[in-house]
Formats: C-alpha cells, sequence, structure tokens
C-alpha cells in the first residue's frame, strides 16, 4: 500500500499505552493489516472502517483521521463505488479543527477532492481538483497513488473536451507518478507515452524528428518486442505514431525546407525481420497508390496513419487485409484497408505455401498536400 508511514504512525500511537494493545480498535486494525497481506480488499476495507469508527468513538481524534485517511486511499484505488468522500471530509474537518495529525494538508486535498470528483464530475469539482494537482507538484512531495489517480482523470477530462493543450505536461507529471508509486502495469505507462506523442503532435510548430525520438525510443524499450507474430497490439500502434508523426514532418518539409524523418529500424526489430526473413521470392509491387485522405479528418487537420495486415496470394493480390492499429481515428484504417486491397504485384518465382501464409505489415501514412 501506498501509506507505509502512515500505518507506521498508528502503530507507534497503539504500542505507547499498553492499556490500548488489546482494545477492539487495535484488533480491528489488525484485521486491516491482514486483509491487506492477503489480498482480500472488502475484508481489509470492511476491518478498517470498523477501526476508525471505533477510534472516532473512543475519542482518538488523530488516530481516526488517519484510519479515515487510509480508508479513503484504499476505496480510490481498490473500490471505486465505495464511499471514499465520508472518510475523506473527516480527515480534512479534523486538520480544519487544529489537531495536529500527521498527514500534510496537500495529501487531504488530493484526497477529498479526487473524491468529490469521482462522485459529480462538475466544473467546480474539476477546478478544486487542478488545483490540488498543482499544489502538490509545486510541494515537491512524492506522488501518492491518489495524486496518480488525480493526473490520468485530469488527462482523461482534457481529452474529452479537446483541450490537449494540458495533456504532454499531464502525461509527463503521471509518468514520474507512476514510478514514484512504483506501479507495475507497463500497458498503462505505454498509453501515458502515447499521450504524449498525440500531444505534442498537435501543439509542436517546429517539425523536428528530435522532439519525438527519445519518447518512441522509451516507447520501444518498454515493448520490448519479439518475434512478429508474437507482437501485440501496443507494438502496432507504437508503429502507427511513427508513420503518423512521419506524415507531420512531411507535411513541414512543405514550409520549412530540409526535414529529417523519424526513422526507427533496429536490426532486433520485428517489424524489419519480418520484411527479410527469406521465406519469400523477391515481390514487385506493379499498383501501389496511396489511401484516399478521409474527408472529415482533412477538414478537421487531424494527421494520422494505420498499420495494416494482410498476405499475398499466389497472383500478387492482398488477402486477408485488417487494421492493426490507426491513430488518431478508425476512418484512417479504413481508408488504408480500401487502399490496400487494390494493390497489386507479383513474385519473381513460385511462392511456397509457407510464404503465402506469412503475414506481411504497410505503414499507411496520409500526407496533406497544400497546393
Amino acid at each position: 500500500m501506498s501509506r507505509i508511514i502512515l500505518l507506521v504512525c498508528i502503530i507507534l500511537l497503539f504500542s505507547s499505552a499498553p492499556a490500548i494493545s488489546a482494545s477492539p480498535m487495535v484488533e480491528a486494525f489488525k484485521e486491516y493489516q491482514a486483509a491487506l497481506g492477503i489480498g482480500d480488499i472488502n475484508k481489509a476495507d470492511e476491518a478498517g472502517e470498523r477501526a476508525w469508527k471505533l477510534a472516532e468513538e473512543a475519542g482518538k481524534t488523530k488516530t481516526a483521521a488517519v484510519l479515515a485517511y487510509n480508508l479513503a486511499e484504499l476505496r480510490l484505488r481498490y473500490l471505486p463505488d465505495a464511499d471514499a468522500i465520508t472518510p475523506a471530509r473527516r480527515v480534512a474537518e479534523i486538520k480544519e479543527s487544529g489537531v495536529e495529525i500527521a498527514i500534510d494538508q496537500e495529501d487531504i486535498d488530493i484526497l477529498l477532492s479526487l473524491s468529490e470528483y469521482l462522485q459529480k464530475e462538475s466544473g467546480l469539482n474539476l477546478k478544486l481538483l487542478t488545483r490540488a494537482v498543482k499544489n502538490y507538484k509545486t510541494s515537491e512531495k512524492v506522488a501518492t497513488y491518489s495524486v496518480f489517480i488525480a493526473q490520468m482523470n485530469l488527462i482523461t477530462n482534457a481529452i474529452n473536451r479537446n483541450k490537449w493543450q494540458g495533456v504532454n505536461g499531464l502525461s509527463i507529471d503521471a509518468q514520474k507518478s507512476f514510478q514514484e508509486n512504483e506501479l507495475s502495469d507497463t500497458n498503462l505507462l505505454l498509453d501515458l507515452k502515447f499521450l504524449q506523442i498525440a500531444s505534442l503532435i498537435t501543439f509542436d510548430k517546429e517539425f523536428k524528428a528530435k522532439t519525438y525520438q527519445p519518447v518512441f525510443q522509451d516507447i520501444y524499450n518498454l515493448l520490448k518486442p519479439g518475434p512478429f507474430n508474437k507482437v501485440g497490439d501496443r507494438y502496432l500502434k507504437f508503429r502507427a505514431w511513427i508513420g503518423t508523426v512521419n506524415s507531420y514532418l512531411s507535411q513541414g518539409l512543405q514550409k520549412r525546407g530540409e526535414v529529417i524523418e523519424l526513422i526507427y529500424r533496429d536490426p532486433a526489430d520485428p517489424y524489419v525481420a519480418n520484411q527479410h526473413d527469406g521465406l519469400c521470392p523477391d515481390f514487385i509491387w506493379d499498383k501501389k497508390a496511396p489511401p484516399k485522405y478521409p474527408s472529415l479528418q482533412l477538414e478537421r487537420g487531424y494527421i494520422g496513419s494505420a498499420v495494416i495486415i494482410f498476405n499475398l496470394n499466389e497472383y500478387g493480390e492482398p488477402k486477408k487485409v485488417s487494421v492493426g492499429a490507426e491513430v488518431p481515428s478508425k476512418q484512417f484504417g479504413v481508408y488504408a484497408v480500401r487502399a490496400v486491397k487494390n494493390w497489386r504485384g507479383h513474385f519473381t518465382s513460385k511462392p511456397s505455401d509457407a510464404c503465402l501464409a506469412r503475414q506481411r505489415t504497410a505503414i499507411m501514412k496520409f500526407i496533406i498536400l497544400e497546393e
């Protein structure tokens, strides 16, 4: 759990008076700890609330504040439908009363504003949550899990309102909070980095590949892709975002002169190995028209790409054409599939059945050509 220090504080409070050691409050707290140790969250929640209420009844306000804080954090992290607001408000109330408790104001503000925002996503609650996250960042404290969840909710809200300008900073902060909480969901971290790329491309006016290269390198290091037939959806999304960024850089070429394209080709990269595995005879495309730009996306100024997966038959016709990944919207995948289905080519010699069974990929870039 993210509040080990506070739990230690409770233990110290309990150990300070031998007469308390056998109290129902202590027994409930021990049940809470034991349930957490085996991952029984519902039992931990029940025992944690009981310990908190018993502390309140015994007039042990400092202990009650810490127990209420832990209970609210537990519910925010593991039980999103449970009531986190009541214990969070109680912690704030005790702090405001002047009682000295081992919980910083920034932690309380995050806990309470996040609880209230999750219950009702009003404009006022959004403002309070935004302010709490900003104050926490200013304090330079190590992020709690609640801070991370608050940042994720602010990112979601910004995307839903098409306010991409703040997504880049929020994504970077959330990545830092992810590390500080020692979280292990790599896919979540990858998604944060993809959001960082999406935000960068929205507001970048410099058209420089070096802006994106470090982020793509981080993504690739996290992906650690294996053979092509074992790569996951996020690897294909990685390739689609590279295509999107290169489309953007290509437009910069028209406006700013020479621009270095982002190239990411590692010899061990399954995308590269799949193209040169020696399984098939040489193949030559005779007809390979680029995809048509989706009209609505063109009107909105969206830049995107798609990774298309397909097989070739012995006549050089694409078969089993499907979308591996598409960003930032589905229309790019739809138009890319239409284009690939009309491609035609030929093998320089008769292909084997294994060759025809091999999946191929194509990164379809969409470029807005200025007149």
